[in-house]
C-alpha cells in the first residue's frame, strides 16, 4: 500500500468518525444493517460465480 492510499485511508475513516458521532443510535442501527445486507449479498454472489 502506498502512502497516498493509507493517507487516503485514514482521511475516509476521520469523515466516518464524524459521520458517526452526529448519528443516532437509530441512524447507525439502520446504516450498519444496510452494510452488513451489501457484505451477504456479495458473499452470496461469489458463491453463485463458484458454482
Amino acid at each position: 500500500m502506498t502512502d497516498k492510499q493509507e493517507m487516503d485511508i485514514k482521511s475516509i475513516g476521520a469523515e466516518l468518525a464524524k459521520i458517526l458521532i452526529d448519528m443516532t443510535d437509530e441512524e447507525k442501527a439502520v446504516a450498519f444493517a444496510m452494510m452488513k445486507g451489501m457484505v451477504v449479498g456479495k458473499q452470496i454472489a461469489e458463491q453463485q460465480k463458484t458454482a
